[in-house]
């Protein structure tokens, strides 16, 4: 189970030691892995590792005058892969989308 962020107190944790359906897991924590690997302006194409910030993705790709459409509310604590695992959205969805591998990823 991928985390990268989330309250810091022991009861905001409680879920990840709790034994899944499937059996045991593991948790791994990927706010480390916060790099912009690739943009390729031409093809309008961003890679990135899943612990980078929305806030820090957009001010990279602001400086290029483009955005990652995507706004959920909690845009400058979210992490692009907790968006594409839980499929964030926010006021601009209706236009743009929701956060899905299949259209933004």
């Amino acid at each position: 189970m991928p985390r990268a962020r989330g309250p810091d107190h022991p009861a905001g944790i409680r879920h990840l030691s709790v034994r899944r359906r499937d059996g045991p897991g593991v948790v791994l924590d990927t706010t480390r892995f916060n790099r912009i690997l690739e943009f390729d302006p031409e093809r309008r194409f961003v890679r990135v590792e899943p612990g980078i910030l929305l806030a820090e993705l957009n001010a990279y790709l602001a400086e290029r005058g483009m955005r990652f459409a995507p706004d959920p509310g909690s845009q400058d604590l979210c992490r692009i892969g907790g968006m594409v695992g839980h499929n964030a959205s926010g006021y601009r969805s209706v236009k743009y989308g929701q956060t899905r591998i299949t259209s933004w990823a």
